[in-house]
């Protein structure tokens, strides 16, 4: 038997994570979609017009939140069953390779949550849709997800949410109590630090925060080209996009797996 990675081992392993974490899990959904009934129910009562944008729209919005923060959560506690000397020796325990232990909950905070949850929302809408023309008389339509696919700003979307999922993975296996606010925490430090970075750069650039103030944009863009020219900042752009939505979340992931062979140890 493979010792780094077997199907059948995973499989067995996915069985037992979700176990594990099945009850939090359904809570929270449960939760959710209660609150999405409450509020669509109040908009399908009191909508007047174009009822069916203005519902989708909110179904869009729903759907993008519990895609996004949910996966996120759903990140930052992939190790919560390792948060005390005694759950992780039964972690331990567990007959699987540590690689298995640590692709198990990447895909599924990834790859299977995206696909999963956005079927069970198109169920959902579908649902409820239906149930509010039903009861109120009113075509709210049919709310389709592929609809967003032609959305030029989904792609953008899908960067942030790598880049941001990869920092709460690691900071679900880095913190052993309440990762997900510390993680928070940590990213306002790390936020601050970038903001100073800024203010130092505009010190440099324009003397100071006055004279800068008071200059139009037009000023300021002339200011730069004389520092910079176009080829040099279309270069340092497209290099910060790859920088922070690639090469960033692989280091992350990969400093990620390497964490959890050390707590593992």
């Amino acid at each position: 038997m493979n010792q780094i990675f077997d199907i059948n081992r995973t499989m067995l392993f996915a069985k037992l994570k979700f176990s594990q974490n099945r009850k939090m899990l359904l809570i929270g959904l449960a939760g959710y979609f209660g609150l999405i009934f409450i509020i669509t129910f109040f908009m399908a009562y009191g909508l007047n017009g174009n009822y069916a944008y203005v519902m989708n729209t909110f179904h869009t919005v729903a759907m993008g939140l519990l895609v996004g923060l949910g996966g996120i959560w759903v990140a930052g506690r992939s190790y919560q069953d390792m948060n005390s000397p005694e759950k992780s020796m039964a972690q331990i325990m567990v007959p699987a390779s540590t690689f298995e232990k640590y692709i198990v909950p990447l895909i599924f905070s990834t790859v299977l949550w995206v696909f999963a949850i956005t079927a069970i929302y198109q169920l959902y809408a579908f649902m409820l849709n239906g149930m509010w023309s039903g009861l109120f008389g009113k075509e709210f339509g049919f709310f389709n997800i592929f609809d967003l696919v032609h959305n030029p700003e989904l792609f953008d979307s899908v960067k942030g949410y790598l880049l941001v999922h990869s920092i709460f993975f690691l900071g679900g296996i880095a913190f052993k109590r309440y990762p997900i606010a510390k993680t928070v925490l940590s990213m306002f430090v790390i936020n601050i630090c970038f903001t100073v970075i800024a203010l130092v750069t505009m010190l440099i650039l324009f003397g100071g925060f006055i004279e800068m103030g008071n200059m139009n944009n037009l000023v300021i863009e002339n200011r730069l080209d004389q520092i910079l020219n176009k080829d040099t900042i279309a270069s340092m752009k497209l290099i910060s996009e790859l920088v922070f939505t690639i090469v960033i979340p692989i280091i992350l992931y990969i400093a990620a797996f390497f964490k959890l062979k050390e707590r593992e140890v």
